[in-house]
């Protein structure tokens, strides 16, 4: 009977009973087609079950497939993967998502052969606390219009070109202050350290505001010791004034009640300890004081510092003017007064012409003798001992 009933079945089957229109069926039409369901027979089962592979049979088959069939096969399920996993997490609206995900490396050997798949290592976050680009003040100077920006450009512009000008202006009044005010602190301190060796007693206590102390040593002793030398009143109620020379800086001082043209008797240069006093510039820097020479009278030659000037006086001994020349000497434009003689063929003579060229003294220290055949206010001169004392 149930041959009976399948030959039925398959014989209105071929006459087009159950014929499907496949377009209806797949097109999804609004109201869905339910296909009937013949259950099979045990004859069909049978046949079916027939035709399944052997479990150890497959087995065996695939063991003999091969390793290199194998990896190809774990290949292309990581490729695979990676295509699906790029499918899923894609975010068509989001650009900057996009961007993030392309960064992404997948290592398909950490994904195969290894049980479940390892999940990719996602780029961070972005930080929320961040301040956006477009937030920034500059960006926004960049995002305004073209106008707003050379308006912008224009004021910067005028108001740094104000400021140099400004600058300009102030920087030389400001330097003349600044340097009016150094001037003034430095006048000052030369004033104390000349005050401060005046007031010294002793010639050893007057060796610590000098220049070359331990040089001089000796002579201060014989000056202030043997020969009684005295300092000049120094005319306070003067300002000094202010040299620079070869780099140094130095304060003159005038002596009190002296003419003016006796020149600036105290001379201090300003060294790293202090305003110092050159002592051979105020005392002379020969033998013995001026004065001292002139009240001994020495015939053997000494060496003396003493202020010249071309002279016109020729008398006695030194009365050939064709042979002399004379010069007038003195001490910071004080007696007493001497004429010296120097021949005018010697050395000397030459090196006196050369710098007693204009109508002020200038300071010397010269080789001076006394004849006893001459006159007391005649000296002869031997030669010069040093260059103009500055």
């Amino acid at each position: 009977m149930d041959e009976t009933r399948n030959s039925n079945r398959r014989s209105s089957e071929s006459e087009g009973e159950f014929e499907l229109d496949v377009d209806k069926v797949f097109t999804r039409p609004k109201d869905p087609i339910l296909l009937p369901v013949v259950p099979k027979t045990k004859k069909e089962k049978a046949q079916e079950n027939e035709k399944q592979p052997d479990p150890a049979a497959f087995a065996l088959e695939k063991d003999q497939r091969g390793a290199g069939r194998l990896d190809s096969k774990k290949r292309a399920g990581a490729e695979h993967f990676t295509r699906s996993f790029t499918r899923a997490t894609a975010l068509p609206d989001s650009k900057e998502f996009e961007k993030e995900l392309s960064g992404i490396t997948i290592d398909p050997a950490r994904l195969v052969g290894t049980g479940a798949p390892t999940q990719p290592e996602l780029p961070p976050a972005p930080r929320t606390d961040s301040v956006p680009i477009s937030a920034l003040p500059a960006r926004r100077i960049l995002s305004a219009p073209s106008f707003l920006r050379f308006g912008l450009a224009a004021v910067l512009l005028v108001s740094v070109a104000f400021f140099l000008v400004q600058r300009m202006r102030q920087s030389p009044a400001t330097a003349e202050s600044s340097d009016a005010a150094s001037q003034g602190q430095e006048a000052l301190q030369a004033r104390e350290a000349l005050a401060a060796y005046l007031r010294e007693p002793s010639w050893e206590g007057k060796l610590a505001h000098i220049l070359e102390p331990e040089r001089l040593r000796g002579k201060l002793r014989e000056h202030y010791e043997v020969m009684h030398f005295t300092e000049p009143e120094w005319d306070a109620s003067l300002p000094g004034r202010r040299e620079a020379v070869g780099g140094d800086i130095w304060y003159l001082f005038a002596e009190k009640g002296a003419p003016a043209t006796a020149g600036a008797v105290f001379r201090l240069k300003a060294t790293n300890s202090g305003f110092k006093i050159n002592w051979e510039a105020l005392a002379g820097s020969g033998e013995m004081p001026w004065t001292y020479f002139c009240e001994i009278r020495p015939t053997q030659p000494k060496r003396i510092s003493v202020e010249i000037l071309p002279g016109k006086t020729y008398a006695g001994i030194y009365a050939d003017e064709t042979k002399f020349q004379a010069y007038e000497l003195r001490w910071r434009g004080r007696g007493p007064f001497l004429t010296g003689y120097v021949e005018r063929t010697s050395r000397a003579a030459q090196r006196l012409q050369k710098v007693t060229t204009g109508a002020m003294p200038i300071t010397l220290t010269l080789q001076l003798a006394c004849d006893s055949t001459a006159d007391a206010s005649q000296v002869r001169i031997l030669d010069v001992a040093t260059d103009p004392i500055r």
